[in-house]
């Protein structure tokens, strides 16, 4: 428990330090470009066209992934308060590529909520993928107690029943 609890910290941190960055690259080369664009106004019709692009595919992932919009801290409160789920395999994405498209254009971005949701996101999808290894054949999710019987039924070979007494009783 606890080395997934340190897997889990770890993933999550190197989503959030690598979107922060990208984020802070982002606005840097969005600062770059404006200023490309005062000296040389001619580029201010390209850029335009390119903003209303991402603008779209931005509200394109939105309306795909309505969780991946907003703060991120409502949405994630909402999962661990109440019990919302949150599909961690589209909230990744949407939260990159619309975060680091909406620096890249100078959009004024909040960092801590987005941050949060990416954090929450990793977090389950490190749980469902360690949550996954830890099922029996029928697919049943296994307990620490019922994964060590499974381990030492499957490397006996058997099914892990007593064979006496039998199953049923014999009919008096």
């Amino acid at each position: 428990m606890a080395a997934a609890g340190i897997v889990i910290g770890l993933v999550s941190g190197l989503l959030v330090v690598v979107y922060r960055l990208g984020i802070e690259y982002g606005t840097d080369a969005s600062r770059w470009i404006y200023a490309r664009i005062r000296e040389t106004p001619w580029l201010i019709a390209p850029w335009a066209v390119a903003a209303v692009a991402a603008a779209l595919a931005i509200a394109w992932m939105v309306g795909k992934e309505p969780m991946a919009g907003g703060s991120g801290i409502p949405q994630t409160n909402g999962v661990v308060i109440c019990g919302l789920k949150m599909r961690w395999q589209t909230i990744l994405p949407v939260r990159f590529v619309g975060g680091l498209l909406g620096a890249l254009f100078g959009l004024s971005l909040g960092r801590e909520g987005p941050s949060i949701q990416i954090g929450a996101s990793a977090a389950q999808t490190v749980g469902h993928t360690l949550r996954a290894r830890r099922t029996n054949l029928n697919g049943r999710r296994l307990t620490a107690e019922r994964q060590t019987k499974h381990t030492a039924q499957r490397s006996r070979g058997g099914t892990g029943r007593p064979k006496w007494p039998p199953p049923h009783p014999p009919a008096a």
